[in-house]
């Protein structure tokens, strides 16, 4: 078992459960947003206003991702398609796929109870992907159909992917670099 598959496991799920507890006691109108940042990537200054103008322009919108920078990808922004910017379900063909895990957020009080599974949750036979963020979208993915949520691909890249499988990737876009 490798330690980037399921050493972050536990910290996501305490976090989600506290956001979970936090929008269950709240007595308001309560908008909690879950994003995840990996270690292994970094968002742009705009990654999260981007995500929350999603929200607030789309209300009905329980899901959104942007594009980002990934390795071997020429430069460009992954994924390499442009969907239109006036609609939900704007994601051309059937959704999922093409998603940098750092970039997308969702909605709390929809995807209440959602966690990650770490190695030692699947069953000894399980076929599927075992990357905790991964595992957690194709569930996510599975839910948002079944229910025909509404979700939101932004054409704009705000995040960039670092390192993959161990080995650092060329930087790429106009993103910032801390030194």
């Amino acid at each position: 078992m490798q330690l980037w598959e399921s050493g972050g496991v536990v910290a996501m799920n305490n976090a989600l459960q506290r956001a979970e507890q936090h929008h269950n006691n709240c007595t308001s109108k309560c908008d909690i947003f879950v994003a995840n940042l990996d270690d292994d990537d970094v968002w742009s200054t705009e990654h999260l206003s981007e995500l929350l103008s999603i929200f607030r322009r789309f209300p009905s919108v329980v899901f959104a991702w942007t594009k980002g920078y990934y390795c071997n990808n020429a430069g460009n922004p992954y994924p390499g398609i442009t969907v239109p910017q006036d609609r939900v379900n704007n994601w051309s063909g059937s959704f999922g796929g093409s998603i940098l895990h750092s970039s997308w957020a969702w909605k709390m009080e929809v995807f209440r109870g959602f966690r990650y599974r770490g190695q030692w949750d699947f069953p000894p036979n399980f076929q599927g992907g075992r990357v905790a963020d991964g595992d957690l979208f194709d569930v996510a993915r599975a839910y948002i159909i079944a229910k025909k949520l509404d979700y939101y691909h932004s054409n704009q890249a705000t995040i960039e992917h670092l390192v993959e499988m161990g080995r650092e990737c060329a930087k790429n876009g106009p993103l910032w670099y801390p030194d």
